[in-house]
């Protein structure tokens, strides 16, 4: 208790540094009543300010546009590792292409040599030679005959599942979009392009290229679309009233 007295003569002399970083290590260790001593014994002062509400709501949008930039992120950085890779991996499966033609070729032409042995030894007696050795084989994936239809705008991936990331991402995109338009439209009174244009207009630009897709594809129709939209606009609308605007009266 005395050490704890002799601390308290010394709090006017603590930096705003040294007090925050005591007050939560007494809080760590549960000693509310050091933190509330440290708290009460903080210099108070007089400061000029812009308006409250102009502040609050300059802050709310910012928490805002951050969770919607961090929380798209993730589906562009998708897509972007899906446009890297995509000319090596096209590359390989036109090399496996290749390597399974002349493999097959191989194939027929020494079955063809041994039909023709056979029938000289046969000496013709009408038998049918034995059937080629995968006369027509499967194209692998990669090939032009075993691409589905892609859609407007969508970049020809060599591999289906890549196709399937792919929109799987853009629909991701599109959910949080719309749920970020309805908060800045209700919230904060203005477009959501309008909104992330000024706080934000590098994510602006690495989402043009997929706008086209995002308000064209039958995203919504997908099963879940209502329910995530809902709680990414529930989340978005949580972070603006946390930073006091839905607060205030």
């Amino acid at each position: 208790m005395r050490a704890g007295h002799g601390l308290t003569r010394q709090y006017h002399t603590l930096t705003g540094d040294e007090r925050f970083k005591l007050v939560v290590e007494a809080r760590a260790r549960a000693d509310h009543t050091e933190a509330d001593r440290l708290i009460d014994s903080c210099p108070r002062g007089v400061y000029e300010m812009n308006e409250q509400t102009f502040v609050r709501r300059a802050l709310g949008t910012r928490a805002v546009v951050e969770a919607f930039v961090l929380d798209v992120s993730r589906y562009l950085s998708w897509i972007e590792a899906l446009t890297i890779l995509s000319g090596p991996i096209e590359d390989v499966c036109d090399l496996v292409g290749e390597s399974l033609a002349m493999l097959n070729e191989r194939v027929e032409a020494d079955q063809l040599a041994d039909d023709a042995d056979e029938e000289a030894c046969d000496e013709g007696d009408g038998s049918p030679g034995d059937q080629l050795v995968n006369p027509n084989p499967t194209p692998v994936e990669g090939d032009d005959t075993q691409r589905t239809e892609v859609n407007a705008g969508e970049p020809d991936y060599p591999l289906g599942v890549m196709r399937q990331v792919h929109r799987f991402a853009v629909a991701g995109l599109a959910l949080r979009w719309d749920a970020f338009s309805a908060v800045c439209l209700s919230e904060i009174g203005l477009d959501a392009e309008t909104v992330l244009r000024a706080k934000w207009p590098g994510m602006l630009e690495r989402l043009a290229p997929y706008r086209t897709a995002m308000h064209t594809t039958p995203l919504r129709e997908r099963p879940g679309y209502p329910e995530g939209r809902q709680e990414t606009e529930t989340l978005l609308r949580d972070i603006w009233h946390i930073s006091g605007l839905g607060l205030m009266s």
